[in-house]
């Protein structure tokens, strides 16, 4: 359909013979439809559909005729570790007075480090109401009770779990009122949290809605088998556009998303599977739109482009590459990673025509990519509490090992994060071909610039990133 395209990246924008990228809307919905549909059940980290997800990738980077760097492959074949808890003899029951809650299997998920058997012991209940709860609670506040979660939509918890989950306590429970896709005896990346065991059951949530904030009266009783760990295979997906400058062809701009998603849900009704269309399905979509656009012309460096696995669980993929870089790290000019970018009701507010940088200022990455922002009239800002999220996905992983990084996004928190309805026909592809134009555009104006993008030492993160990457250049 004609009036689909987007009519701002025509040849009008061109400088000189330089001719700017074109992306289809309907081919960024192609992507996105076939990665986030039923029949990839979601892309958990190992899968079937995750596998399939993978073979897509590949097959797109091969019509496109990208380089196939790993021993003339495109799949960077990494062995992990995977952990299944058992549900058989599991039995968890809540007891307060004459209160007493049977919290079965099928209404729990994570896993615990180790077998537990626990009678009787006392709970403390922490609500999670800002970002800040629990900033001062210690292990000895606690005192040998089980510690109970009960987290308030919207606020983050990531900091307060890395704090608890070292602690030695006879167990660490969370309501949760998501359905959820790593259910008893299923089997997830055996990074993720254990020794916390989130419970999707209303009858623990009312339970623990009538308990005082503290130390409470109520009794946790526990039993359960210790997880079983197994080995699996998971699958980094990379493909190169090689350069055209003798100078420059030896130096790389990373573009990267991770394809990994939630799986389907182990309890609920209706659709089992987590779609992840926004998150981030529409990431790989973008990026092999950029693939295709790059190929097509001759960048003057290297591009290298990645779909990492295990994301979900913790930047599994992104940290396994980083410790068996396809090229060396010391030739990683930057690295833009790809993040939810289809979505427009983003953090309470429509967002057109516009995306922002996780930590904005830790690099110079949004001056190279500020003049194609402007040809396609797209907006690049610096979204308020954006650095938070810096952290948070495989930009990180870079980070850490001294590459200039940084998540592009339209948004961070839209209506069906992390929920069975992220189904790809609520994206908004217009604008994400208009986006996703202009961050190709800018892609090739880093992959010509003689002028590599640099941490920003005026900036204290910025300053500590770039330290490693000085250390590991030496």
């Amino acid at each position: 359909m004609k009036c689909f395209l987007v009519t701002l990246l025509c040849g009008s924008l061109a400088v000189g013979q330089w001719r700017a990228p074109q992306v289809k809307p309907e081919a960024l919905a192609a992507h996105v439809s076939f990665l986030a549909s039923d029949a990839l059940e979601g892309r958990r980290t190992p899968s079937k559909g995750l596998d399939a997800a993978a073979a897509y990738i590949a097959s797109w980077f091969r019509r496109n005729r990208l380089e196939a760097p790993v021993d003339g492959g495109y799949f960077q074949i990494a062995k992990i570790n995977v952990r299944r808890q058992p549900a058989d003899g599991f039995s968890l029951v809540l007891e307060d007075g004459g209160a007493k809650v049977n919290v079965p299997a099928s209404a729990i998920s994570g896993s615990l480090g180790k077998a537990a058997s626990v009678d009787g012991a006392g709970i403390y209940k922490l609500e999670m109401n800002d970002a800040n709860a629990g900033a001062d609670l210690t292990e000895q506040d606690i005192a040998g009770r089980a510690l109970l979660l009960v987290p308030k939509a919207g606020v983050r918890s990531f900091g307060l779990l890395r704090k608890v989950l070292g602690w030695k306590l006879p167990a660490i429970l969370m309501i949760d009122g998501s359905p959820f896709a790593e259910g008893f005896g299923a089997v997830r990346l055996g990074q993720r949290q254990a020794g916390l065991l989130r419970l999707h059951s209303k009858d623990a949530a009312d339970f623990a809605a009538r308990l005082p904030a503290g130390a409470t009266s109520a009794k946790l009783t526990l039993r359960a088998a210790a997880p079983v760990d197994e080995q699996a295979e998971a699958r980094n997906v990379i493909g190169i556009v090689r350069g055209s400058d003798p100078q420059l062809r030896d130096s790389y701009v990373m573009v990267s998303a991770h394809y990994d998603h939630l799986g389907s849900a182990a309890s609920g009704t209706g659709d089992p599977v987590f779609h992840g269309a926004n998150d981030d399905a529409s990431g790989v979509a973008a990026m092999l739109e950029i693939a295709a656009a790059a190929a097509k012309r001759k960048p003057k460096r290297s591009l290298l482009f990645v779909a990492f696995y295990g994301e979900e669980d913790g930047l599994v993929g992104s940290r396994y590459y980083g410790r068996n870089p396809v090229v060396p790290l010391e030739r990683m000019a930057a690295q833009l990673n790809l993040e939810q970018l289809g979505r427009t009701d983003v953090d309470g507010e429509k967002e057109i025509a516009a995306y922002n940088l996780t930590g904005f200022d830790f690099t110079t990455l949004h001056s190279s990519l500020e003049k194609s922002a402007k040809r396609y009239k797209v907006r690049l800002y610096k979204k308020e509490g954006s650095d938070a999220f810096f952290g948070r996905s495989d930009n990180q992983a870079m980070a850490d090992v001294g590459v200039p990084s940084t998540t592009v996004s339209v948004g961070y928190e839209f209506p069906d994060y992390h929920q069975r309805s992220d189904t790809w026909d609520k994206l908004d592809y217009p604008n994400m071909a208009r986006i996703v134009g202009s961050l190709a555009a800018g892609v090739l104006s880093i992959a010509k610039d003689r002028q590599p993008p640099m941490w920003n030492d005026a900036n204290e993160q910025g300053k500590k990133y770039k330290a490693i990457r000085n250390t590991g250049q030496k």
